[in-house]
C-alpha cells in the first residue's frame, strides 16, 4: 500500500536532478545589463529589464519602452505607441555605443500615486473654499480647516513628487553600459 502512494526513490532523485538542471540553465542563460561607474570602480547597478525606460540615442529619443539584450554589442528596444485606435508594437536593435542616456521612473507603477493626486485635488478645492467660509464669519472652522487641508496638501504633494521622479544615467560621462551574459563568462566591456 505504501509503495503505491509514494514514488520510488530513484524516480524522486531523477525528477529533483532534472529540476535543478533546468533551474541552473535558466539562471545562467539570462543576460544582464549592468552600469559601471567610471570614477568609482566598485559602484555597479543592475538594470531591471521589465521597467519602462526612456532611452536617448544618437538617432533620437524613445519614451516608455522596454529594453532587451540580444548580444554583447546591441540592445533590443520594444516600444508601444498609440496609433489611431490600436497600439503598434515596434522592436528594433541599436548598438550599445549609440545609447547616450537612460531614464527610469523611481516608481514602476505610477497608478500608486493616483489616490494621492485625487486627494490633493480635493484639498486644493477645499483651500479655494476657505475664503468663502471666512467671509461668513466662521473663524474657528477656517483655522482648523486650513491646518487640516495644509497638512493634506503637504502629504499628497510629497507622494506625487516621489511618484514622478526619475533616475537618469548619462552614459559616456559617468556610466558605462555592460552586458553580462552569465556568471561563468567575464563581462564584456
Amino acid at each position: 500500500m505504501k509503495r503505491i502512494l509514494s514514488p520510488p526513490k530513484e524516480y524522486r532523485k531523477t525528477v529533483l536532478s532534472l529540476l535543478l538542471l533546468l533551474l541552473s540553465l535558466n539562471l545562467f542563460g539570462q543576460q544582464k545589463l549592468i552600469l559601471h561607474n567610471k570614477f568609482r570602480k566598485k559602484q555597479t547597478k543592475e538594470l531591471n529589464l521589465t521597467y519602462a525606460v526612456t532611452v536617448t540615442t544618437t538617432l533620437g529619443k524613445f519614451d516608455y519602452c522596454q529594453l532587451g539584450v540580444l548580444n554583447d554589442t546591441s540592445l533590443t528596444i520594444r516600444s508601444r505607441k498609440w496609433v489611431g485606435q490600436t497600439y503598434s508594437d515596434t522592436t528594433f536593435m541599436i548598438p550599445i555605443h549609440q545609447v547616450i542616456k537612460l531614464e527610469y521612473d523611481k516608481m514602476n507603477r505610477r497608478k500608486l500615486a493616483l489616490p494621492a493626486t485625487l486627494a490633493g485635488m480635493g484639498g486644493a478645492v477645499g483651500l479655494i473654499a476657505l475664503p468663502i467660509e471666512a467671509a461668513k464669519g466662521n473663524r474657528e472652522s477656517v483655522a482648523s480647516g486650513a491646518i487640516v487641508l495644509g497638512s493634506l496638501e503637504a502629504i499628497c504633494l510629497s507622494i506625487m513628487y516621489i511618484g514622478t521622479r526619475k533616475t537618469s544615467y548619462e552614459l559616456g560621462h559617468k556610466w558605462i553600459l555592460v552586458v553580462e551574459s552569465s556568471a561563468i563568462s567575464p563581462p564584456v566591456r
